[in-house]
């Protein structure tokens, strides 16, 4: 009776034992980062540095909030990449997902998309003295842009404006903070940039003497960017987008930066 009585402990004790295990691994048992990328030379509202030089924005925060009550994940790891390489730093594994201001259109078959979470136009930013009020008036002009962004598409799909444009093609730069910065030193004559990130600007004071033209080159729509196939993640992303739209989180966040909910779920 003793030897089963000891045996039947021993046996008790192990089950107590992997139980625990099991239950403690369960707690944490997700251990995955997200690896977030994002444009290296900063996209504010979306991604940028504030002024103790940490990474943060309304994609960012987005993202951290996210992966707060996703199954598969734990934490957030912010990756800052070169713009124009973000395919190869996807395909190499160093990110998990582009989330950045980054448009759908155009790329519907390079990613796996999420539903877009935001709409934007691409704007041609002048200077108020400049005397340019229309596209027409851009004949002649410097236009720049950023590399491989929505807004170089915009200027080459756009043949009009291609055929006037000084050297028949547009500056390119490494960022739209480069690209602004042209603009005011008068390098360029006009900017080909997001609507979402230049009204900001000029909301806040930090761009001045600069107008917007009232005629559009696109619209297009914001939304993450997954590996071509990884659904799953995708999937895990919108629904904690739409739980966190339902709980008010998003437009508490969109109200931070640009002082409304400029999301899709506002207009729902």
């Amino acid at each position: 009776m003793k030897k089963i009585t000891k045996m039947l402990a021993v046996l008790l004790s192990g089950v107590f034992i992997f139980g625990c295990f099991a239950a403690c691994s369960g707690s944490s048992s997700k251990g995955n980062v997200l690896k977030v990328g994002f444009d290296q030379d900063g996209f504010e509202p979306f991604g940028y540095t504030d002024e103790n030089g940490e990474w943060v924005g309304f994609d960012l925060d987005l993202a951290k909030e996210c992966v707060a009550i996703m199954d598969d994940y734990d934490s957030v790891e912010l990756v800052p990449i070169s713009w124009d390489s973000k395919d190869e730093e996807m395909k190499a594994g160093n990110v998990d997902i582009i989330w950045n201001g980054f448009t759908i259109q155009g790329r519907e078959d390079d990613y796996e998309w999420s539903a877009p979470y935001m709409s934007n136009s691409q704007v041609v930013l002048v200077a108020e003295d400049s005397g340019i009020n229309t596209i027409d008036d851009l004949a002649g002009k410097i236009v720049g842009t950023q590399k491989d962004s929505s807004g170089l598409t915009a200027i080459t799909s756009n043949e009009n404006l291609m055929s006037i444009i000084k050297n028949g093609e547009p500056m390119q730069f490494d960022g739209y903070e480069t690209a602004l910065m042209e603009l005011q030193a008068g390098s360029i004559d006009a900017l080909v940039i997001d609507e979402q990130v230049i009204s900001v600007k000029i909301a806040n004071g930090d761009v001045t003497g600069y107008k917007i033209l009232d005629e559009t080159l696109s619209t297009e729509d914001y939304g993450v960017a997954a590996k071509k196939g990884n659904t799953q993640l995708i999937n895990e992303i919108e629904t904690a987008l739409n739980t966190l739209a339902e709980n008010g989180k998003v437009a508490e966040i969109s109200e931070k930066y640009f002082g409304y909910d400029a999301t899709v779920w506002a207009a729902k």
